[in-house]
């Protein structure tokens, strides 16, 4: 498309409208459209429940023993010699 004598301020402003335009027609399909419906809440009940899980294991001492294990387990793999199976 070759637009001449046209100000600048017009073709923004053209240019604007069409992307509005566009956005709203993507809302409009987003809210129209239940194909990725499902996908949305298994995701969402993923993140509840490993939410529950997080809050559960800091507020607790099962996350101090996770982590003294972890700790363990690093030592362990840096020097095998120096581990036993009680550390």
């Amino acid at each position: 498309m070759v637009v001449r004598n046209t100000c600048p301020a017009k073709i923004e402003k053209i240019q604007h409208r069409k992307g509005v335009k566009q956005t709203m027609g993507l809302l409009k399909r987003l809210m129209l459209e239940e194909e990725g419906q499902g996908l949305v809440e298994y995701t969402l009940i993923v993140l509840l429940v490993a939410l529950v899980f997080w809050v559960a294991i800091k507020s607790t001492n099962i996350g101090s023993a996770l982590a003294a294990a972890w700790v363990n387990i690093n030592s362990c793999v840096g020097d095998p010699a120096g581990c036993t199976s009680s550390s």
